[in-house]
C-alpha cells in the first residue's frame, strides 16, 4: 500500500516549524519479525530466521518461519499470520488487518503512523422493474475503507489518528504541545507536525542516525 500524499503534506507541515523542533531520526532496527509493538520498541525480533514473499509489483504480502518439523528439511517454511510488523532491510512492515497485507511505515517514533483496511458494512436497497411494478428490496453491502492510526510502541495503545485522539494523547504525555494544539487554528491539518514534534521530542531506545 502507498499513500504518496503522505510525504507532501508531511514536507508542507513541517516546514512550519524551525529545524530546532522537528528531527528526522532514522531508527536502526534489527531485521526481523516482531510479535507486539513492544518488542519493535525494544528492537528486539521474536523471530531472525525468516523469508518474505512479494507478489509481481514488489508489494509485501506474506512472511514465513521455519516450520515445526525444520529441522528434518532445512527449507521447509510456514506462513506466519499473526504478528505486528517485519522489518526487512530496515523498513517497517506494519501487519494489516486484512487480506494479509502490509503497510510501509515512513512515521516511525516512539508513535508510528499507519493506515489499515476496515472493512464497513452498510444498507442498500436494489430496485427493478417487474411486472408494471417498481420493487425494491435491501441488501447489506460491505466496502473496504483506508484508516489511518497511530499507535505507541511502548504501550501497545493504538487509536485513530484525528484531532480529538491525538489531543486527549498529548494531554497525557506532552502538556506543552497539548496546550500548542489547543490553540492552534487548522487544528485537524496541523496534527500531522505536531506528530513529527512529538517523536522529535522523545525517542526509542534504538540506535539511530540524525538528520
Amino acid at each position: 500500500m502507498k499513500f504518496n500524499y503522505c510525504f507532501l503534506l508531511l514536507f508542507i507541515f513541517s516546514s512550519v516549524f524551525s529545524q530546532n523542533e522537528i528531527v528526522t531520526r532514522k531508527y536502526l532496527f534489527n531485521d526481523g519479525i516482531y510479535l507486539t509493538p513492544q518488542s519493535l520498541y525494544y528492537n528486539k525480533p521474536n523471530y531472525t530466521d525468516f523469508r518474505v514473499l512479494v507478489d509481481n509489483k514488489g508489494s509485501l504480502y506474506q512472511v514465513e518461519i521455519p516450520c515445526n518439523d525444520s529441522s528434518l528439511n532445512k527449507n521447509n517454511y510456514c506462513r506466519l499470520d499473526t504478528l505486528f510488523a517485519v522489518v526487512v532491510d530496515n523498513a517497517v512492515y506494519i501487519k494489516q488487518a486484512y487480506e494479509n497485507s502490509f503497510y510501509h511505515a515512513t512515521i516511525v517514533g516512539p508513535l508510528v503512523h499507519f493506515y489499515d483496511i476496515e472493512i464497513t458494512y452498510y444498507d442498500s436497497f436494489n430496485d427493478f422493474y417487474y411486472y408494471n411494478y417498481w420493487i425494491s428490496y435491501p441488501m447489506q453491502e460491505r466496502r473496504k475503507v483506508n484508516v489511518e492510526y497511530l499507535i505507541e510502541l511502548q504501550t501497545g495503545k493504538r487509536f485513530y489518528f484525528n484531532y480529538n485522539n491525538f489531543l486527549k494523547f498529548l494531554k497525557e504525555k506532552d502538556e506543552e504541545l497539548y496546550n500548542e494544539l489547543l490553540r492552534a487554528k487548522n487544528k485537524n491539518k496541523i496534527i500531522y507536525s505536531f506528530l513529527l514534534r512529538y517523536n522529535s521530542r522523545y525517542t526509542l531506545p534504538v540506535p539511530y542516525e540524525e538528520f
